[in-house]
């Protein structure tokens, strides 16, 4: 049986937390992406339908 000290457990949180805020920073920079492109061709709704998908929870 292999026992895990107390510097591994907490590394293994501290790399979670790390692809946690990398992935939500993926989705805001996607979000104002999609808005951006949105706001600037009103006419065309597929990025608003993209800003709409992005910033809906999975």
């Amino acid at each position: 049986m292999t026992f895990f000290g107390i510097n591994f457990i907490e590394n293994q949180l501290h790399l979670s937390n790390f692809i946690k805020y990398f992935v939500t920073g993926l989705l805001v920079l996607a979000l104002i992406i999609a808005i951006t492109l949105y706001l600037r061709h009103r006419i065309q709704v597929k990025y608003r339908d993209l800003s709409i998908i992005v910033s809906t929870p999975m």
